[in-house]
């Protein structure tokens, strides 16, 4: 049931709510959206609870079976009864260690992951059915983390998207508008700088508009030919998105503005 409960929670709440983050992410912070994943969350740690009890009271029963044993073996002579508190004693360790301990530790887990630490992770150590709780719980704390990354960059891109819109509609010059796009777009892909740039007919390109971490350095308003490595220059080839890791042993006007 708890796994069961899991997977409901990664395939059936956590989709819409994505979904509802991308059309409107006023709605997925909606007292129902909340209360309806607190509720998932306080049900599966109940059930993690009812799990530790259930494991607890075998326990018991297990110990009441192993003491009348013990009472069996006492008839039988003190070797006997040695022979039966050893086991006792080895069984009751071996249960602790294979099931009390891995539940409790879960539990434990489970509280963190309520309490919104979605880091938390259970090591994955044990065999059988709490081998399968525990890789999960693990997968389901995965998918909270990725759920609430990707909710948390949508809502980014539409605050910059919010952004550019409030400037045009209040009749800002193209000039302004590219500014802005192109500072909002370095910083939603956390680059150190952005530009603009316009290819032209005679193979060169001109900057339309520039965004740096370090103000001033990148020229707008001129031209610059495409000779050497540069990333206009290969997205002028491929007619694609492209990337280049380093300028290191690059050549040409970008290939040097890149390394200052």
């Amino acid at each position: 049931r708890i796994t069961q409960d899991g997977a409901s929670y990664i395939q059936d709440y956590a989709p819409p709510l994505l979904d509802a983050v991308r059309r409107n992410g006023a709605s997925a912070r909606s007292v129902a959206r909340t209360e309806e994943g607190k509720r998932r969350v306080d049900t599966m740690r109940a059930e993690f609870e009812a799990f530790r009890s259930a494991a607890r009271a075998n326990l018991a029963e297990r110990e009441a079976d192993a003491d009348s044993a013990g009472r069996r073996a006492l008839i039988a002579g003190t070797a006997g009864l040695a022979g039966s508190i050893l086991l006792v004693l080895l069984f009751t360790s071996y249960l602790a260690r294979v099931i009390v301990r891995p539940i409790r530790r879960a539990a434990i887990m489970a509280d963190r992951l309520a309490g919104g630490d979605l880091s938390v992770r259970i090591p994955e150590n044990d065999v059988g059915e709490i081998g399968r709780l525990e890789g999960s719980f693990n997968a389901m704390a995965s998918s909270l983390d990725a759920s609430l990354g990707e909710s948390r960059r949508l809502l980014e891109q539409q605050s910059a998207l919010r952004r550019v819109a409030t400037l045009v509609a209040l009749a800002a010059s193209p000039a302004e508008v590219f500014e802005v796009v192109t500072r909002e777009v370095g910083l939603l892909s956390g680059g150190d700088f952005a530009r603009m740039e316009r290819y032209e007919t005679d193979g060169s390109v001109t900057g339309i508009a520039g965004w740096s971490r370090d103000v001033g350095r990148l020229v707008v308003g001129t031209r610059i030919t495409l000779e050497g490595m540069s990333i206009a220059a290969l997205v002028r080839q491929s007619g694609r998105p492209v990337r280049i890791d380093s300028f290191a042993d690059a050549s040409g006007p970008f290939a040097q503005e890149a390394r200052r």
